[in-house]
């Protein structure tokens, strides 16, 4: 079963590579100010927060990071075993209990302390623009 992810960054553009709306709201509010000028008058800021509705925002999650700690721990085995002064020439190093340990625990604490870039789209709402300018910019219509 695939764990749902919570979105940390939000945009209206599902192409963004600059995310940096860390919720809806904010998303939604710097992409129709790009929208409204201020010499419109109310009428027009309605028609033009019409024709954007339902105007789709996307919710954005750090995609998961993996690490192969049995993978790691080979490789390092692999890379001493390949010294001619340190590995025996006939055999490879099998990996210890311990060392399988400390795999898990380095593979486990960089994961944790990663920052992970690249993001995925992992929820899309809508939004009625006018309605939601109603709500958190009133100011846009004249209002206070």
């Amino acid at each position: 079963m695939t764990e749902k992810r919570t979105p940390a960054l939000w945009s209206c553009d599902e192409g963004e590579e600059s995310l940096h709306c860390i919720d809806k709201d904010e998303a939604v509010e710097e992409f129709l100010e790009q929208q409204i000028d201020a010499a419109m008058s109310d009428a027009e800021v309605e028609q033009t927060l019409t024709d954007l509705s339902p105007l789709q925002v996307f919710g954005y999650a750090p995609q998961e990071a993996k690490l192969n700690a049995s993978w790691l721990l080979a490789l390092v085995l692999e890379d001493l075993d390949s010294d001619q002064e340190l590995g025996d020439p006939d055999k490879a190093s099998e990996p210890t209990f311990s060392m399988k340990e400390a795999a898990e625990l380095f593979c486990k604490t960089v994961l944790e302390e990663y920052h992970v870039w690249a993001h995925d789209v992992v929820v899309t709402e809508e939004v009625d623009c006018v309605a939601w300018a109603k709500e958190h910019c009133p100011s846009w219509f004249g209002g206070d």
